[in-house]
């Protein structure tokens, strides 16, 4: 991966949160409640993998609202 996102905390709690990459696929969890996406698993680019998990844990309901 080149280039480096930055994960919003926690939706729940606003603690931290750490991306894992490991054999069952990608995924964000918080370092406090455990709160985590579904593993995500691209065997072709683990790239897509990460920038789509990393997508997904950023969205907020209210950043699609004006």
């Amino acid at each position: 991966m080149n280039k480096i996102i930055p994960l919003k905390n926690c939706p729940i709690c606003g603690s931290e949160a750490k991306l894992k990459v490991t054999e069952e696929g990608v995924y964000i969890e918080c370092t406090f409640c455990v709160m985590r996406t579904k593993p995500l698993k691209d065997d072709k680019n683990t790239n897509t993998a990460v920038y789509a998990t990393v997508d997904l844990w950023n969205r907020r309901i209210h950043d699609d609202k004006g």
